[in-house]
């Protein structure tokens, strides 16, 4: 049950990193502000895809 909160958590976390990261991509001042929120889209992205693999397998 603990760990089930704690997956919930993360996502909501994740959904929220994502939706900034996904935002900053174009309003980064210089190319490497916008590759680093890049990388941590699709870092966010998986994170997103193992937690629900978790929550719902």
């Amino acid at each position: 049950m603990l760990i089930t909160i704690i997956a919930w958590t993360m996502l909501i976390y994740s959904l929220i990193g994502l939706l900034v990261e996904f935002f900053f991509i174009f309003v980064g001042d210089t190319t490497k502000d916008r590759v680093k929120g890049f990388v941590d889209v699709v870092y966010f992205a998986f994170t997103i895809y193992f937690i629900l693999r978790f929550i719902h397998g």
